[in-house]
């Protein structure tokens, strides 16, 4: 190679360094003008135009190394193939969004729909799932993870994720009142579910903000309306027709749960049974006698099933929460352990375990709660002794380690966050027990036991505006909640305000007559307030209720 090629190849390559600044300019004005087209054609509805844009953009975003951009690019590209009714299509480019980029909860959203698409509910399952991780607050995500739920016959799952849905929609409303957003998706949710009368709640709403969204909703109703009349018809006259069927009586059954004709259900599940014992027959009957709260024998039809399915891990755990219900304790949480030997990943049946050793102990129930931090109306809210709380916490290492591994498993369990708050407040840690009490109400905002627990601990901190609010937010989402009125009583008891928590205490004996603290406390009120002849009434009764109480209320009363 001569010196004069060495000088030419030299001049070139300076000559390619001055223009750089220039290129790089030009090819960023290319792409913002690439990116501005396709935005553009995607928000008028024109995609195929919008797809054009966005996979020139995504290629030359790759070509630079430009992985954010690229990321973004490949994630319209899959909303554009999706809306042009192309789901292959859409699938390889959310794909290629979660290549190019960090973890996206749109990526996995859109790839959960289009997954949905080609009927592949596991996967569709799995993308929801990964939207609902990175974005715990996504109710379209939580909607869509139910419906994929339901059809891979993962019933108690769905409705879990459906009650997600509807309490952040809940809170989403409690906050906007006239977001039409909510309110439509708050409609529809309910329609999932079966409850027509909840998504007929929203229609008046809808009317005044959206005549539109309202007129959408009441569509969709009437046709669910319809289609299950005609579904219940049809399998009625096909039980007629078919007498000895059980598949015939098994799917009646269905049409009826789905109706909430929980009475019919058990019916037609207990013929299906008679006439082919199933597993699946039995389960079914299990769940209408458990919306009917008839425990007995709604366990004995999940014992029978899990004969049938000894590999089942989801009768396991549901028959452990009918054995807490009939208050078994011992044999739930054996129950639960076996859920979780047959499925190590169950993160329900941890956190149902951790609930009912919390149980079991008496540690969990607002009542212990009471007793341990004494509260009484002399004596509403004090300081925890300090000196005990690590001997205590040493206790529950198990039960933490429990709700722990639950949320490995499921990083927005809320039930789980409850669980380690009612530990920590228990042994009297409160920041952390309000720091995962708050936890829970995020991931679940109509958690009326985080409420309770979270106002009682904010109450002896001596935070009693924050601690009302609680009780109310309470009182707000279960309106028949004793609990709830008798917490609030005893909060305004210790801020000397005796007229409203007078009120509060009769609202809890209304709702529960047989409640001793709350007789003892609306009396101790009446006291209060003068109202001696009241409070005398109040000791009548309570006697059969509480003796030491009813001394107690005497003894103020003679004062």
């Amino acid at each position: 190679m001569t010196l004069r090629r060495f000088r030419y190849i030299a001049l070139l390559c300076y000559a390619l360094l001055l223009c750089q600044p220039e290129a790089s300019a030009q090819v960023l004005a290319d792409t913002a003008s690439l990116r501005t087209a396709a935005a553009q054609a995607f928000a008028s509805g024109n995609y195929g135009a919008a797809a054009t844009a966005y996979k020139k953009l995504s290629a030359r975003a790759s070509e630079d190394a430009d992985s954010v951009t690229a990321a973004g690019a490949f994630v319209r590209l899959g909303e554009c193939y999706f809306s042009l009714s192309q789901p292959t299509r859409a699938i390889a480019a959310y794909n290629n969004a979660l290549r190019f980029g960090a973890e996206d909860a749109d990526a996995y959203e859109g790839l959960g729909f289009a997954y949905d698409a080609v009927w592949n509910d596991a996967k569709a399952e799995e993308a929801f799932k990964n939207a609902i991780r990175l974005r715990p607050a996504g109710t379209r995500a939580y909607i869509r993870l139910s419906l994929s739920q339901m059809k891979l016959r993962r019933h108690q799952e769905a409705f879990e994720a459906l009650g997600h849905a509807i309490a952040l929609l809940d809170d989403a409303i409690r906050i906007a009142p006239d977001s039409a957003d909510a309110r439509l998706s708050r409609g529809l949710a309910h329609l999932v579910s079966g409850d027509w009368n909840e998504a007929t709640k929203e229609l008046e709403p809808l009317r005044r903000i959206n005549p539109d969204y309202a007129a959408r909703l009441d569509q969709l109703i009437a046709n669910a309306r319809t289609q299950s009349a005609q579904r219940l018809a049809y399998l009625t006259r096909l039980v007629k027709a078919r007498p000895k069927s059980a598949d015939a009586q098994l799917r009646l059954g269905i049409a009826h749960l789905s109706l909430k004709q929980y009475g019919e259900a058990v019916e037609n599940f207990k013929r299906a049974v008679q006439l082919k014992p199933t597993d699946e027959a039995l389960r079914l009957l299990g769940v209408a006698h458990s919306f009917l709260s008839e425990w007995s024998e709604a366990a004995a039809a999940y014992e029978a099933a899990i004969k049938l399915n000894l590999k089942e891990p989801f009768y396991r755990n549901n028959l452990g929460t009918i054995y807490g219900r009939l208050n078994r304790l011992e044999d739930a949480m054996a129950s639960y352990r076996e859920a979780i030997r047959l499925k190590p990943d169950l993160a329900i049946a941890y956190t149902n375990l951790g609930m009912t050793l919390l149980n079991f102990e008496s540690t969990l129930s607002l009542k212990f709660l009471r007793e341990f931090t004494r509260l009484r109306v002399e004596v509403p809210y004090p300081n925890l002794n300090r000196s005990i709380q690590d001997p205590y916490l040493a206790r529950y290492d198990t039960t933490l380690s429990l709700f722990r591994t639950a949320l490995r498993l499921v990083p927005n369990s809320a039930e789980a966050y409850m669980g380690l708050g009612a530990i920590y407040a228990r042994c009297g840690y409160d920041e952390k027990s309000i720091a995962y009490l708050q936890d829970a109400i995020r991931y679940r905002p109509d958690f009326v036991a985080a409420y309770m627990s979270l106002g009682i601990v904010l109450a002896r901190g001596g935070n009693t505006a924050k601690a009302l609010d609680m009780f109310e937010r309470a009182k707000s989402f279960q309106p028949d909640a004793p609990d709830a009125y008798l917490e609030l009583g005893r909060l305004y008891t210790a801020m000397g305000r005796y007229r409203e928590a007078m009120e509060n205490y009769r609202e809890a004996v209304r709702l529960k007559p047989d409640d001793a603290d709350a007789r003892f406390n609306l009396g101790a009120s009446y006291l209060k307030l003068g109202e001696r002849a009241a409070a005398m009434k109040e000791l009548e009764f309570l006697r059969p209720l509480s003796k030491d109480l009813a001394d107690k209320l005497y003894a103020l009363a003679m004062r």
